[in-house]
């Protein structure tokens, strides 16, 4: 499963999704991939929030000892992730909802063949399940479903 970036957010305990992340790593934290561009995203929305870069700094560190804990990878970085997730805003996110970001992500998704682990709405709208073919997308509730079957 490719993480949104909610998902390191929910890493952390003050998280509102944090005890449904944690029961899905708890059940298979190995098959979790980070990739950079959640790293990314998540550095700039901490940074527009005025922290201390010491602060961020400790907030990383706290993600990578979880990460180590619960075997999660990162994934590798390949320009093809970002020209496909470019394709995507293009081709589907213009004119809607949907952010840089999310179709960066969902770009990594579909190249590497894995779902995209996030709650985010715009993740499992029929819009974008409809036009990308093979995409799929879970919310920590349906990766809970699917990890205990």
């Amino acid at each position: 499963m490719i993480a949104d970036t909610e998902v390191l957010f929910a890493l952390q305990e003050n998280d509102r999704h944090h005890e449904s992340l944690k029961a899905v790593l708890e059940l298979s934290g190995h098959q979790i991939i980070i990739p950079h561009i959640a790293c990314f995203e998540m550095l700039i929305i901490l940074n527009s929030l005025n922290l201390l870069s010491s602060d961020i700094q400790q907030i990383f560190e706290a993600i990578d000892d979880i990460r180590n804990i619960y075997q999660i990878t990162y994934a590798q970085f390949e320009l093809t992730h970002l020209v496909k997730g470019i394709e995507i805003y293009k081709e589907i996110f213009n004119s809607r909802k949907g952010t840089f970001f999310d179709s960066l992500l969902i770009g990594i998704a579909v190249n590497l063949r894995k779902p995209l682990l996030g709650n985010d709405k715009i993740f499992h709208s029929s819009k974008i399940k409809g036009k990308l073919e093979g995409f799929r997308a879970l919310t920590f509730k349906d990766a809970l479903n699917q990890l205990g079957e």
